[in-house]
């Protein structure tokens, strides 16, 4: 990977960063043994939560090989040994998981990106346990912004009730990265 993708990477965490702080608080991460960060960019949630769970596993997920070669890179370098990056593919329906295995699944700024959402959702619901939650953080359509004006974006509402159709209810939903990002938290109905 050359220096130039490693500057993007370090600058995708600084960004996520700059919220990340205020997000971790509103999530309920302590004692959660196996988490997933789905689309994990630079890693920095990765890393915030295999910090925060240092006997967890984190699952670090992402299409690019490049992200994850950075992610592992990185792992070694902070000595954080929980990190577990994984490739996926960009129209993979079914993660590599056994059945109530995952008690936390995180994505941010990713769920534009998933092609069939309620099928993806729907086959997600079994990886998670019982009280497993689902964290979104997702751009919002918003033409101040050019995530919004670009399509890297899915409306609040789009979301929910795409979560709703694959079997999940609304737990908590923070209006805090607003206008610009909603944040909700998904449990099993």
């Amino acid at each position: 990977m050359g220096v130039t993708y490693d500057i993007l990477l370090h600058y995708l965490n600084k960004q996520a960063e700059a919220t990340g702080e205020s997000v971790l608080e509103k999530i309920d991460v302590y004692g959660r043994k196996k988490i997933v960060d789905i689309g994990c960019g630079g890693g920095f949630y990765s890393f915030q939560f295999a910090q925060m769970n240092k006997f967890s596993e984190v699952f670090a997920l992402d299409v690019d090989e490049r992200h994850l070669e950075f992610v592992k890179k990185q792992s070694r370098k902070k000595n954080i040994p929980n990190i577990f990056p994984i490739l996926i593919t960009p129209n993979q329906d079914d993660l590599p998981f056994k059945k109530q295995e995952i008690d936390l699944f995180f994505l941010r700024n990713v769920f534009h990106d998933i092609q069939r959402p309620i099928k993806y959702f729907s086959n997600l619901s079994k990886n998670l346990t019982q009280q497993g939650i689902v964290v979104i953080v997702e751009f919002l359509p918003n033409t101040k912004f050019v995530e919004g004006r670009t399509g890297h974006c899915t409306a609040e509402n789009e979301i929910q009730l795409i979560m709703e159709k694959a079997g999940f209810s609304l737990k908590k939903s923070f209006q805090f990265l607003k206008p610009k990002q909603s944040f909700n938290i998904y449990q099993l109905k």
